[in-house]
Parts: C-alpha cells; sequence; structure tokens
C-alpha cells in the first residue's frame, strides 16, 4: 500500500519546473474568472446616486450666487437632505441666508429669492436673517429700536 503512495510523492517532486507555471497561471485564469463574475452581478455604484448642487467654494452670507459660485455633485440619494437644490436656473440671483462651506449642499432655505434681497438692498442697514420664533436665542439678537419685518 506504501508503494502507490511512494510513486506518486516521486512523481510530484521529479515534475518539470514549466509545470508550475502553467499551474499558477490557470488558477490566476480562475481567479480572474471569478472576480469577473462578481463585478457583472453586482450592483451599479452610482444608482443610489442623485445630482445636486454643492457650494463651489467658501460662500458668505448675503452673497449673491452666479454661476461659478456653484457645481453639480453627486450625492448618496437617502443622505439628500430635504430641500437639496437640482437645478441651477433656481439659484442664479439668489442671495445666501446664511454661509456654506465648500462642498456643502445647497438647500432651497439657505437661499432667499431676488425678489426679497432687493427690498434688503434699499437700506444699507438692513440685514436678512433667518429666525426660528421658537428659538429663544432670538432675544439676543434683537434690540430696542430694531425694525422686524417677518415674512411667512
Amino acid at each position: 500500500m506504501t508503494r502507490p503512495y511512494r510513486a506518486l510523492l516521486h512523481e510530484f517532486r521529479s515534475r518539470l519546473a514549466w509545470a508550475d507555471t502553467v499551474l499558477l497561471r490557470r488558477a490566476g485564469a480562475v481567479a480572474l474568472l471569478v472576480a469577473a463574475g462578481f463585478l457583472a452581478v453586482r450592483a451599479d455604484p452610482a444608482a443610489g446616486r442623485t445630482p445636486v448642487l454643492v457650494a463651489a467654494r467658501e460662500l458668505a452670507p448675503g452673497q449673491v450666487l452666479g454661476d461659478d459660485d456653484v457645481r453639480p455633485a453627486a450625492r448618496e440619494t437617502a443622505t439628500l437632505p430635504a430641500g437639496a437644490v437640482r437645478d441651477a436656473a433656481r439659484l442664479r440671483g439668489a442671495t445666501l441666508a446664511a454661509a456654506l462651506t465648500e462642498g456643502e449642499i445647497i438647500t432651497d432655505v439657505r437661499v432667499l429669492g431676488p425678489r426679497l434681497a432687493a427690498v434688503a438692498a434699499h437700506s444699507p442697514d438692513a440685514r436678512i436673517v433667518p429666525i426660528r420664533l421658537a428659538d429663544n436665542a432670538v432675544a439676543e439678537i434683537l434690540r430696542t429700536g430694531d425694525r422686524v419685518d417677518l415674512v411667512a
């Protein structure tokens, strides 16, 4: 019984050197075939992404937006905030209500329409500030003698 085993072991040890490279090539081909099969059946990574507009650079509040201030970017659809702006025409001429950092998604509540911004432009002391009325910090912002126009 031990004789056939020894013969097989001797054949394995005395095989030709090129047989090793053939074996390695075949194993590599099988690995590449498995990888190709995996890539063929996996989901498209861009399928769950939506194009939105983001700030192209640091933007200060009160700045009128132009074409060079925003850029399109694809973001995960599940993580998009409500009101994310997708159309650049909606932002042309709009004024920022708050600062934006580079790459931050622009939402509709972060910008003011051109008509509201034009009202504030008539007075050099006017400021357009988004205020939540339920916030206690509103009392710290306002001072006696301030004129406040609320637009709902």
